[in-house]
């Protein structure tokens, strides 16, 4: 009889990361049944997934309020046990306003995470007892579900989210391995301290593997994390899924032999106002200090639905403005890119001569398609960014590697940009060795290879429950 694979979707980046990729429809090859439990379940996802999958709904159960403020106590108190170690706290949202008793309800957590956190035995104490309220709350509903589907393995790509409790829980209740394969290095920071036990545990390379480690020992088995990249990045630089550069250009609106710059936008919320760098590119073009046969592509985010980028450089054919083709529900947090997509982004990647943006994981993705970045590293009069400047982004603990690498460059003023764009198109592409050296420290696997990691830590984890 195959096994069976549960993957659970409650974000939506896992449509790229396990079906985009090729890993589901590899895994059915292969002999096995996968069933994937999404948060929205409608003709959308389906026509995004293989068709022999099962899909079925993610449903969420309210968990017991003493378990999320012990939780919450808990991660306010790691967060300021790695603040000692000089690690600095990452947003992906700004704050919410809180009222006069949110303030004082925060300022008390605070105060007890600040004593919890000089104490490792009272920290130690209060973690087994979130495990203990963890088990207490095994829902019927999921082990009715796992015992009739018969599933073998559960995999996330998340090690946090609310959703995803009374699933794991009643998995291991039931003794079936769970695993979790990152989707970002970036969750190693935000969310360091893992809150499940998880049996198996996939990471992109050493340093994610170092720090989780260290935000989570003795209870951790190193033994039980193993390097496999990140299939979310074998969707890039593929020769198979790529437009005609023809068809492309037509697609974007841009001229026959012009050179491309890629400027890939962020959430509105997280860099405010950002057409206010592609303004200056475009003034330099106009002005002659960059060459004349540039155009500017603007790939707006996913979770910017508004068209103000679209209305900022309205009848400018400098500026061509690419609306990312995404699902995206705001209010379920709810987001994935369509397959369509892909194929674009993958040609836009290939066919540019140059990446400028906000320091961000694109980095990679360009790297792998040898495409030369330029990151902004200065900022612009108006509303400052989420982390309260743009040189925080290049900053940050997770870019590290990228910095180091010397794998993209920084611009530390306006004219510096400028400067740095006119040699960069000069180069066509990457220098290999540089990218290749960059791809064994980042990825941990060569381009295009992860999907097979994955299988293979699958195929571990049921082969030992067996």
């Amino acid at each position: 009889m195959p096994n069976t694979c549960l993957i659970l979707m409650p974000l939506g980046s896992e449509v790229r990361q396990f079906g985009h990729s090729g890993m589901i429809a590899a895994l059915i090859n292969k002999g096995w049944n996968v069933v994937v439990a999404a948060k929205i379940v409608d003709e959308d996802i389906k026509n995004q997934l293989d068709s022999r999958i099962k899909l079925i709904p993610l449903t969420q159960e309210r968990l017991p309020q003493r378990y999320l403020r012990v939780q919450e106590l808990l991660d306010r108190s790691h967060q300021i046990i790695e603040s000692r170690r000089g690690k600095k706290n990452w947003r992906y949202r700004p704050d919410p306003e809180k009222t006069l008793l949110g303030k004082t309800k925060s300022n008390l957590l605070i105060f007890f995470a600040n004593l919890i956190s000089r104490s490792p035995l009272l920290y130690r104490v209060l973690g087994e007892f979130e495990h203990n309220l963890e088990m207490e709350k095994v829902s019927p509903v999921w082990l009715k579900i796992l015992r009739e589907m018969q599933i073998d393995v559960v995999v996330v790509n998340v090690p946090r989210s609310d959703v995803l409790h009374s699933i794991l829980i009643a998995a291991k209740a039931l003794g079936i391995p769970n695993m979790l394969l990152y989707h970002t290095s970036k969750d190693v920071i935000v969310n360091g301290r893992l809150n499940h036990d998880y049996d198996a545990i996939g990471v992109w390379n050493m340093w994610m593997k170092s720090e989780i480690i260290h935000q989570n020992r003795p209870g951790l088995d190193p033994q039980s994390i193993q390097i496999i990249g990140c299939a979310h990045f074998d969707c890039v630089g593929r020769s198979d899924i790529l437009l005609p550069e023809d068809d492309f250009r037509k697609l974007m609106g841009a001229k026959p032999g012009s050179r491309l710059i890629l400027f890939p936008a962020s959430a509105p919320w997280v860099v405010p106002d950002e057409a206010r760098f592609v303004h200056l590119i475009a003034k330099a073009i106009e002005t002659g200090i960059l060459p004349k046969n540039i155009q500017i592509v603007v790939r707006t985010n996913p979770m910017d639905s508004s068209d103000y980028f679209k209305s900022e450089f309205l009848n400018n054919d400098r500026v061509l403005v690419q609306k990312a083709n995404w699902r995206w529900e705001p209010k379920q947090n709810w987001a994935f890119q369509r397959y369509e997509d892909m194929v674009v982004y993958n040609s836009l990647l290939h066919y540019s001569n140059v990446c400028i943006g906000i320091p961000s994981t694109v980095t990679i993705e360009c790297v792998i398609s040898e495409l030369p970045v330029i990151n902004i590293g200065f900022d612009l009069p108006g509303p400052k960014p989420l982390p309260g400047s743009i040189r925080a982004f290049w900053e940050a603990d997770f870019y590290q590697d990228i910095v180091q690498n010397n794998i993209a460059e920084l611009a530390a003023d306006p004219n510096d940009l400028l400067s740095k764009i006119r040699n960069q198109l000069k180069i066509s592409k990457l220098d290999n060795s540089q990218n290749q050296k960059f791809i064994s420290t980042i990825l941990g696997v060569p381009p295009h290879h992860s999907s097979e990691k994955c299988i293979e830590i699958i195929n571990q984890a049921v082969s030992i429950k067996e």
